[in-house]
């Protein structure tokens, strides 16, 4: 106790604090912080890493706004997705293109994702092998979204945008290699239309999405909002979590791309199906 207080001494009495700290009280976790401010004028973007005491550790002369999360990689370099205005897919959270810094504020890599038909959002996780995981929204036509399932009345003329997930491998200086993907899409079930792909109840069907369950999104494009990706090594499995559903996925990534748009394949023989979930019940009809 006594020493955190002489540490915020030592941060009030070295020099005034800076970048905009105005508190600092006993029992901060010691350590630092890495953030890029989402709101800046003229897309100047600097991301910084500071102390307790509010003093720059370093900064990146990144000129873009984030898109959306920014990390410090264990070999010093800086990730950092950022935003791309997209013809029509722009909600919260919308990137476009990713970036790697070196620690002396040096561009490295710079590949832009998006394209007329998708774009990522929120997240992109660091893989061990280096590869990185990307949230992706994927657009699909209303009529797509009909003959997968939807009631046609709670889907406008913006379609549905499926999440997807990517891995792919840098290749610097400005381009990446398509290394795996799943997509949603591939994992839909419907009680509308017994002819149509997908038919079944989806309360005997956990491991699918409900495509006409619409939660927060109302009838919206985004439909189901991813906000966070994660990767569990000693699994092989990734974790992601959907606003608008209100739940949190794992899915096996031990698959090939082939098997992850399938049922079956993969260490836990399930393809790319929804290993398990939690938050929503009624997201597929085990409640009210």
């Amino acid at each position: 106790y006594y020493i955190l207080i002489l540490i915020t001494i030592r941060c009030v009495s070295a020099q005034p604090l800076t970048v905009g700290l105005i508190q600092i009280s006993p029992g901060v976790a010691d350590g630092y912080t890495l953030f890029s401010p989402n709101f800046c004028p003229d897309n100047d973007c600097p991301t910084y890493l500071i102390n307790n005491c509010g003093e720059i550790v370093n900064q990146w002369p990144t000129a873009s706004i984030p898109g959306l999360s920014s990390k410090l990689l264990p070999n010093g370099l800086l990730l950092r997705p950022y935003f791309i205005q997209h013809p029509f897919m722009n909600s919260g959270g919308c990137g476009g293109g990713i970036q790697l810094w070196d620690f002396n504020g040096n561009l490295i890599w710079d590949y832009v994702v998006a394209d007329n038909h998708s774009t990522p959002h929120h997240e992109v996780t660091p893989l061990p092998n280096g590869n990185l995981l990307v949230l992706i929204w994927n657009y699909r036509d209303s009529v797509e979204a009909v003959l997968k399932g939807r009631i046609s009345s709670t889907v406008t003329g913006a379609g549905i945008w499926s999440d997807k997930i990517i891995e792919i491998r840098p290749i610097f200086p400005d381009s990446a290699e398509l290394i795996w993907q799943w997509d949603s899409w591939d994992h839909i079930v419907q009680n509308v239309s017994p002819i149509l792909p997908s038919y079944g109840n989806p309360s005997s069907h956990p491991e699918l999405f409900d495509i006409n369950y619409l939660g927060l999104s109302n009838g919206g494009a985004d439909w189901l909002h991813t906000n966070a990706i994660d990767y569990n090594p000693d699994l092989d499995q990734i974790a992601i979590s959907s606003r608008h559903l209100q739940e949190i996925y794992i899915i096996d990534h031990s698959t090939t791309s082939y098997q992850s748009a399938s049922h079956s394949g993969g260490s836990s023989s399930k393809g790319g199906d929804i290993l398990y979930r939690w938050g929503n019940p009624e997201a597929y009809g085990k409640t009210t």
